[in-house]
């Protein structure tokens, strides 16, 4: 089993049917963003960083689910995993709450394995 992690709004995660998480870009892009442990900063200082109701998502896959693809999606060698199917809830392990605002902590590597190591 892998485990990976997404960055979720939390309005989208709670607007969850029929056991299956689609984040609001799956019907465009096709595939849930998916980050390895090494990479939840780079991923939330690029793309969350600032937004309010943010919720790190612990998912458990097997390694050779095929939907499951590890992509460069930036060009620059680095893998992302991408799963090409909406994540099922079952799949979802844990459900944190990333703080924000102005009294919220630096979200550095030690932040977020504090979420991830609860």
């Amino acid at each position: 089993m892998l485990t990976l992690y997404h960055f979720a709004e939390t309005a989208v995660y709670e607007a969850v049917e029929n056991g299956y998480y689609r984040p609001s870009a799956f019907s465009s892009e096709g595939f849930v963003h998916l980050c390895k442990k090494e990479q939840l900063t780079g991923v939330y200082s690029r793309y969350f960083e600032g937004k309010p109701n943010i919720l790190l998502l612990t998912v458990r896959l097997t390694a050779s689910d095929p939907c499951l693809i590890f992509e460069d999606s930036t060009g620059r060698g680095e893998l992302f995993p991408h799963y090409y199917a909406p994540i099922p809830v079952a799949s979802i392990q844990r459900v944190s709450e990333v703080e924000t605002g102005e009294q919220a902590p630096e979200k550095t590597d030690a932040y977020f394995r504090s979420l991830i190591n609860v």
